[in-house]
C-alpha cells in the first residue's frame, strides 16, 4: 500500500480511488496512469471544503472498494459511464457516482501535480497545457486602453 497522504481519506479509500482512477482514466499513450505519478497525495485539497458527511460517506464508499476485486470496479466504472440504461433510482446512484468520483479523479489527473517520488511528465504536460494568470490590474490597463 502507497504511503498515506490524507487527512481526509484513509489508507484504503486512497488505494481503492487509484485503482478506480485507473479505469476512469486508464494509461494510453505517453499518459501515465493515475496510481503511477500520485496525485491522490493532493486529494485533501479537493476535499477539504467538503461537508465533513460527504467527505465520511465517500471514505466508507471507497473503503468498501477497497474490498473489491477489479471486475466489480470495472463494472461500478461502466456503468457510472451509462447510468442511463438502468432503471431509476439505480441510474440516479450511478449518474451521482459518475459525477462524484469523475470529477475528483479528473481534478487531480489534470491539475499538473504529482507525487513526490514521480518524475515523469503529467498528463497536463503530454498535452502542454499551461495555466496563464493575469492580475486583474493588468487585465484593467488593457481594457482602458
Amino acid at each position: 500500500m502507497p504511503n498515506h497522504y490524507s487527512r481526509i481519506l484513509g489508507p484504503k479509500a486512497c488505494r481503492a480511488l487509484e485503482r478506480v482512477a485507473d479505469f476512469i482514466v486508464p494509461v494510453v499513450d505517453d499518459y501515465p496512469s493515475f496510481a503511477e505519478i500520485g496525485c491522490v497525495e493532493h486529494v485533501d485539497a479537493i476535499l477539504e471544503n467538503a461537508p465533513p458527511k460527504d467527505a465520511a460517506d465517500l471514505n466508507l464508499f471507497l473503503t468498501v472498494l477497497y474490498f473489491m476485486p477489479d471486475g466489480v470496479l470495472r463494472f461500478v466504472v461502466r456503468n457510472m459511464e451509462k447510468a442511463d440504461t438502468w432503471f431509476e433510482p439505480v441510474a440516479t446512484t450511478f449518474r451521482l457516482l459518475d459525477l462524484g468520483l469523475r470529477g475528483l479523479v479528473l481534478s487531480l489527473y489534470y491539475s499538473g501535480k504529482h507525487g513526490a517520488d514521480y518524475k515523469g511528465k503529467t498528463p497536463a504536460d503530454v498535452i502542454e497545457f499551461s495555466l496563464n494568470r493575469v492580475p486583474r490590474q493588468v487585465v484593467s490597463t488593457i481594457e482602458a486602453k
